[in-house]
């Protein structure tokens, strides 16, 4: 089961073993006609931060939608994880345990291939201009110039294991990574850490920043954490 609430907050999209993505209204709780068109369930939903497109995620197939219109737009390969960039232009989708492919969302063209990683991608996000693409993939977490496939530098002391996740904030100047009872932050041009949040009881499976940047959330085995920058 998957599920995703737009970032205007006013729909939630729903998906499962039925193959259909279901959008609701939060506002009045109906439920708008199924858009069908996976031929395997679906694993993963996304809303680009613009609330223009929706990505799902099948293991086989990635649909891009315009949740307004209600139509779909383009089917590529690839499956979960994977990630729409904020103004809905650029896909990521996983192709196999070692290689991610960029593609335009709104004609599913192939832009770039990302090969040669040291295991299948647990997490990946683009940046705020979706000019690069971080992917955690085995220990290590790896920045990548999104427009041509070319790496751009590894988070020194990134701590990876099975539980990863990843957020970058709206700033584009801050990403956050996740995993066993920790919490990261980085500078995105750097790479270097900024700061290290602790006392996290269980493993990070899900992150995300508030619209404003002011506020991270994670979500962990045990329940939910949130932190708030001091003004």
């Amino acid at each position: 089961q998957a599920a995703r609430v737009s970032p205007d907050g006013k729909v939630i999209a729903t998906a499962g073993n039925d193959k259909a993505v279901v959008l609701w209204d939060l506002a009045t709780g109906k439920r708008k006609p199924p858009l069908l068109g996976h031929t395997s369930p679906i694993e993963s939903l996304m809303f680009s931060g613009n609330g223009q497109r929706l990505a799902s995620a099948s293991s086989t197939e990635v649909i891009t939608w315009d949740p307004v219109r209600r139509s779909r737009l383009t089917t590529v390969r690839g499956s979960a994880p994977m990630h729409i960039s904020a103004d809905g232009d650029r896909l990521a989708t996983t192709l196999d345990e070692h290689t991610v492919a960029v593609w335009r969302a709104d004609s599913g063209g192939q832009q770039v291939l990302i090969q040669n990683l040291p295991d299948r991608p647990k997490a990946m996000a683009f940046s705020a201009d979706a000019r690069t693409l971080a992917i955690l993939a085995g220990d290590r977490a790896t920045l990548w110039d999104a427009r041509i496939g070319r790496a751009l530098q590894m988070l020194s002391g990134y701590q990876g294991n099975r539980f990863a996740a990843i957020a970058m904030a709206p700033d584009g100047n801050t990403l956050a990574t996740g995993s066993d009872g920790r919490v990261d932050l980085w500078h995105l041009l750097t790479g270097r850490r900024l700061l290290t949040l602790r006392e996290i009881e269980g493993a990070v499976s899900a992150l995300d920043f508030s619209s404003d940047g002011v506020s991270l959330v994670a979500a962990t085995s045990n329940g939910v954490r949130v932190w708030t920058a001091a003004k």
